[in-house]
């Protein structure tokens, strides 16, 4: 296991244990692993984050960094803003209102998505000034709307409803996003980020007028983060996936992720990727090896560091590589910044 992943096992106590069998461990292990996770799977986000401030004099947005093939989200226990206070590339303001609302903004940046509309409501009531009085559900609803219509990718995420009339749409937002950010669709609203005040949409935490414009910013930011991520990693139609790049021994491989990508092939396939065909081993996890016809040798790794570079799949990168079935073959080639969600 990473060290990132026995930390996530001490955080929730689920190590895979037979029955009966428990793990005691001390608190100060959890600072360590802490520390080595930020080594191990910050390297490479760090260092993209650093170069980009000292060529461009400001720091990288999280989807700048995604769409840059690094995976903001890799520092899972402090969050995005909180590896830039540790790298010390936020503003002074930035920093402030990261502290004092840390735990609010790694709510957002965890907080659970299978559909966009979450995120859509949530970029409406920015939009709308939120953050200080709040948003009458109608104006949410409207302004959700008019979000959803602007980007065709959003709309099958609502299906037919965006034809409705207003009373209709506004029932269904009231039915589902807004519902689903109250805590009322878990039926319980202790873990709530937002609630209901009569009519209003309000956050159930409390940001004074001189934080309001720099926690906007940075909520806004989260929300184009991971509207980019969704985009990227819904699959678009039956025969079509997006992959992760991953590493194993240093190796780069490419993750299958099958629970959630249904479809793929298993066993030795007929590839084609830069114009020349290869034999592709899909194993349960993984697609691990390419052959050409001319030697026995594994490609995938050269493929993978020409497209990528050095640190194609390493810990803290977000690379991915979109793989199509043709009629007799399979085609892959990677991910583009264009292909990989709205922009920054």
């Amino acid at each position: 296991l990473s060290t990132a992943k026995v930390l996530e096992a001490m955080a929730t106590g689920d190590f895979g244990l037979p029955e009966g069998c428990s793990v005691h461990y001390d608190l100060e292990v959890v600072d360590i692993l802490s520390a080595l996770t930020w080594r191990e799977e910050g390297r490479s986000l760090v260092g993209y984050c650093q170069a980009y401030a000292v060529e461009q004099g400001r720091r990288p947005t999280a989807a700048q960094a995604w769409l840059a093939g690094y995976n903001p989200g890799s520092q899972r226990q402090m969050g995005w803003f909180g590896a830039l206070d540790r790298m010390g590339l936020l503003e002074p303001n930035e920093q402030e209102t990261a502290r004092t609302f840390g735990d609010v903004l790694l709510g957002i940046e965890r907080e659970s998505i299978t559909k966009s509309y979450k995120l859509v409501t949530l970029q409406a009531f920015l939009e709308e000034d939120g953050l200080g009085s709040g948003v009458t559900i109608s104006r949410l609803a409207a302004r959700s709307r008019q979000i959803l219509r602007g980007d065709p990718r959003l709309v099958a995420d609502v299906g037919d409803h965006l034809g409705d009339d207003e009373a209709e749409w506004q029932n269904y937002w009231r039915q589902w996003p807004i519902a689903a950010w109250t805590g009322e669709l878990r039926g319980s609203d202790a873990a709530a980020l937002f609630r209901l005040d009569d009519d209003s949409f309000k956050p159930r935490f409390d940001v004074p007028v001189p934080f309001e414009a720099t926690m906007s910013e940075l909520l806004a930011e989260l929300v184009d983060y991971r509207l980019c991520r969704y985009l990227a990693q819904r699959q678009s139609q039956a025969g079509e996936w997006r992959l992760r790049v991953g590493q194993t021994n240093g190796r780069p491989l490419i993750w299958l992720g099958r629970e959630r990508n249904n479809g793929l092939p298993a066993g030795e396939v007929s590839l084609r990727a830069e114009d020349q065909f290869y034999t592709a081993s899909f194993v349960k996890i993984a697609l691990n090896v390419l052959r050409d016809p001319v030697t026995p040798e594994n490609r995938l790794p050269e493929l993978l560091r020409r497209w990528f570079g050095e640190q194609a799949g390493a810990p803290g990168t977000a690379h991915m590589v979109f793989l199509r079935k043709m009629d007799e073959y399979y085609e892959m080639e990677p991910v583009s910044a264009e292909r990989q969600g709205v922009g920054s």
